[in-house]
């Protein structure tokens, strides 16, 4: 463990104020509201806000570099500059979703479809009163959440039939939160 790279977290939905000092190596440990895990930002809350607003920022970016290519007045058809989308812009919002889908909130789901459907409407060049469901038929691009369920279910599923018996007990663990009692569960 590499203590200058180290953050402490604690996952909790009650304020906190932490006074115990945590060591490595005599290296002291500083405790923090959010951490990067695999490329993924866990708050303290577990509510993967900052993980989808850097989501946003990376895939604009990525958007940005692309727009050559994908703008409406690109040379390439309909359906190359689709499957730029899916290939290069779409796994941006979708890396590790199985993980933060669940948790995350409606504004938050309807920031990572905003992004989709800007994309979509740039590659189409079709005007602002087009719907977003007769550009997606045109493109043959599913709804950006029907993607991210299917994986969250193969996920779950291939949890539950796991040959081994630690990982085969994560999905009997019943998840009480009264953060989560109200909201619903998409995924």
């Amino acid at each position: 463990i590499n203590p200058l790279k180290t953050s402490g977290i604690i996952f909790t939905n009650k304020p906190k104020s932490v006074s115990n000092k945590l060591k490595i190596k005599n290296n002291t440990i500083n405790w923090s509201p959010s951490v990067k895990y695999y490329g993924v930002h866990l708050d303290n809350k577990l509510t993967f806000s900052k993980h989808i607003d850097y989501i946003s920022k990376n895939f604009k970016k990525a958007r940005y570099l692309l727009y050559p290519i994908i703008s409406h007045n690109s040379p390439l058809t309909l359906s190359n500059k689709t499957f730029v989308y899916k290939t290069y812009l779409r796994p941006i919002i979708t890396y590790a979703s199985p993980i933060w889908a669940s948790n995350i909130s409606e504004s938050n789901r309807n920031k990572l479809e905003i992004l989709q459907n800007t994309t979509l409407r740039t590659i189409t060049g079709l005007p602002w009163f087009v719907s977003n469901q007769t550009i997606r038929n045109s493109t043959r691009v599913i709804p950006l959440l029907e993607p991210i369920s299917v994986e969250t279910n193969n996920l779950k599923s291939s949890v539950i039939n796991s040959p081994i018996s630690m990982i085969r007990e994560i999905s009997t663990i019943p998840r009480i939160s009264p953060r989560h009692r109200n909201r619903p569960t998409y995924f």
